[in-house]
């Protein structure tokens, strides 16, 4: 315990040492300085931006640079239907899905695949990409870019939004009408 008298003389140097161990003031804990200091405020936009934003775009372009270089991960763009069928669903997951028709996308070659109708087989459907697709998937493999799945009540369609077009009208044609395929 301090002497009074002792207190009251070295009052100053007693007080600064209170004082800096009772801090009240926001602190910077890696600087050890109020945050109103310094960079202080705008620094921890400036991290919190980098953080919110860049950050989660960094990982998910690593992210797909790594599992793209492993293979059978990511299935190949422009892959026609019936390869992606037999090499992800009957190879891997085809025993875990209990569903008659089973919709997939974002291998940008929008088709749809049934082996045998009149044997209850599942109909697959793949809805394509939105994406602009190369020449080769064009050409070669019959690709048609912004497909997209329009289902109700009665069936399913898949359909083509052309974006050249300058008629309302014609902006959405029919690729395929899923009606025959369903009724047999």
């Amino acid at each position: 315990m301090y002497n009074l008298y002792w207190l009251l003389g070295n009052c100053g140097t007693v007080c600064k040492k209170l004082n800096k161990q009772v801090r009240i003031d926001p602190i910077d804990w890696f600087l050890d300085t109020p945050i109103g200091s310094g960079l202080g405020i705008l620094g921890i936009v400036i991290s919190s931006f980098f953080v919110l934003t860049i950050l989660p775009k960094v990982v998910t372009f690593l992210n797909t640079e790594i599992w793209r270089r492993i293979p059978g991960t990511i299935v190949k763009k422009c892959k026609p239907i019936e390869a992606v069928i037999k090499e992800r669903y009957e190879a891997k997951k085809g025993k875990n899905i209990d569903a008659d028709i089973i919709v997939f996308g974002h291998t940008h070659n929008a088709g749809y695949y049934q082996k045998e109708p009149k044997n209850d087989e599942r109909l697959f459907i793949n809805t394509g990409c939105w994406v602009k697709l190369s020449k080769n998937c064009i050409e070669n493999e019959k690709a048609i870019p912004n497909t997209f799945l329009y289902i109700d009540t009665e069936a399913l369609y898949l359909l083509k939004w052309n974006k050249e077009v300058k008629e309302e009208e014609k902006k959405i044609t029919c690729v395929k009408d899923f009606r025959e395929v369903l009724s047999q």
